[in-house]
């Protein structure tokens, strides 16, 4: 996904997201999507021309929402603090799985990532929503299980598959 950062964004090593983005959620094309796209807007650059997303990119673009944090490094904080329910999962392992994904992204933060967004019934997995202390716009179906594991979801729609690409 394309990033216009600045000079103090580099060296704060976080930017801020667009209000929509911040407002809706991480927003992601199918190639044939872009191909459409480039199709009416030339200057759109080819989709083998945009890099593909490092770790940073995607933990971005996973935690940005309605009444999440612009920063990774606060979701867990603001997990502890608000977190009310999830869908099946006890609080504490909520958190933990939580706390997994954002080393997992953490330690992959500067290199590209494989991996590939899957819909949740293609691979046999279930949305774990979490429930927090505030309109229910802010509830975030954050994990996707599949048998004792559970992946980021990027929405109801869009389960982050690791490993494949």
């Amino acid at each position: 996904m394309p990033q216009n950062v600045t000079p103090d964004d580099l060296a704060s090593g976080r930017y801020c997201p667009a209000t929509a983005l911040a407002r809706f959620g991480s927003v992601a094309f199918r190639n044939e999507t872009w191909l459409s796209l480039r199709n009416v807007a030339i200057e759109a650059p080819e989709a083998s021309n945009i890099a593909r997303a490092n770790g940073r990119a995607l933990a971005d673009a996973w935690v940005i929402g309605p009444g999440r944090p612009n920063c990774i490094d606060e979701l867990v904080p603001m997990l502890r603090h608000r977190l009310l329910a999830a869908d099946t999962l006890t609080i504490g392992a909520a958190i933990g799985w939580i706390e997994h994904w954002v080393d997992w992204f953490n330690q992959r933060a500067d290199c590209a990532v494989d991996g590939v967004f899957r819909g949740p019934d293609a691979i046999g997995a279930r949305i774990e929503t979490f429930y927090f202390d505030g309109p229910a716009a802010e509830d975030w179906p954050a994990l996707a299980q599949t048998g004792d594991s559970y992946m980021p979801a990027f929405n109801s729609s869009h389960v982050f598959h690791p490993g494949l690409g």
